[in-house]
């Protein structure tokens, strides 16, 4: 789950600042600390890949999530949503510039893909910024390349990043801050999604 947040230590949950937990190997089901969507995804894929499934095809949303995009990721190559068909993503929004929040999002995120083993590679983690502007395709290459690999970083046109947070219903807004060497921060919405193979909402 998640919520509008800026990226400064003051708005992280303290829960959240504490790395998550790694299985333990001395028992033969699942403890972990992490986001509740991967924590959905370990469970259901230790126990099976057709719990995922069939779990993907009962989620029914009230208002719909995701949508069709056509975005540059990080190595410059123009991608859509179509170009993850048959993968999960799990996507998070951001920016390579958040203080906090995004850090330790993304290290939890890394970590708990880890703890998937194999399964790992049935899932493509895309992080969407909200700050084209500073957001370049290089930027969020040196971003994501050494800390959090497994990550494609996304940008784009301001105009097409805002279509895609209204398909995904996410909230960012530029934010003056006279103690922020750029002049702005970008508080926003701190959620991860999970969708399906076919490019349909699963859970967040």
């Amino acid at each position: 789950k998640g919520s509008a947040s800026e990226c400064t230590r003051s708005s992280v949950p303290a829960v959240m600042l504490r790395p998550p937990r790694r299985r333990d190997r001395s028992l033969p089901g699942k403890t972990y600390r992490t986001d509740g969507t991967v924590a959905f995804v370990v469970g259901l894929t230790h126990a099976g890949s057709s719990e995922l499934e069939e779990a993907h095809q009962v989620a029914t949303p009230r208002v719909r999530i995701g949508g069709p995009f056509s975005l540059i990721d990080h190595h410059g190559d123009a991608v859509t949503d179509e170009t993850y068909r048959g993968r999960y993503l799990l996507i998070f929004f951001g920016f390579t510039h958040c203080k906090m929040v995004c850090p330790v999002a993304l290290a939890k995120l890394s970590d708990s893909i880890e703890l998937l083993g194999p399964v790992a590679d049935e899932i493509q983690p895309l992080y969407i910024t909200v700050d084209p502007e500073r957001d370049s395709p290089a930027q969020m290459q040196q971003f994501l390349r050494d800390d959090y690999p497994r990550f494609v970083g996304l940008t784009g046109e301001p105009d097409e990043i805002d279509r895609v947070k209204s398909l995904y219903k996410v909230y960012a807004e530029r934010a003056d801050r006279d103690d922020d060497a750029e002049g702005y921060d970008d508080p926003h919405t701190a959620m991860t999604f999970l969708m399906g193979k076919d490019g349909e909402y699963v859970t967040h």
